[in-house]
């Protein structure tokens, strides 16, 4: 059987994610929305300033709610 290296500990660390400092992460009242002219897809846009407030579970519900309505107004534009 083969035997293949261990990753050295640093090499672990390295790849673990870090979870970000409130310092790093930019409170969604403070994001700049662009503004795209259409009203329904800047509506969706910010509908998604309240995901990081959510339980994990909620966040969910918000992302596939917009998906769902972008993809709407793309077939609203094709069609």
């Amino acid at each position: 059987m083969t035997q293949f290296p261990q990753p050295e500990p640093q090499d672990q660390a390295a790849q673990q994610h870090e979870p970000a400092t409130s310092a790093e992460v930019q409170p969604a009242a403070d994001l700049d929305l662009p503004h795209t002219g259409d009203d329904q897809v800047d509506e969706a846009l910010e509908r998604l300033l309240v995901v990081p407030d959510l339980p994990p579970a909620d966040q969910v519900e918000v992302y596939v709610g917009v998906h769902r309505n972008l993809q709407d107004r793309l077939a609203d534009l094709e069609g």
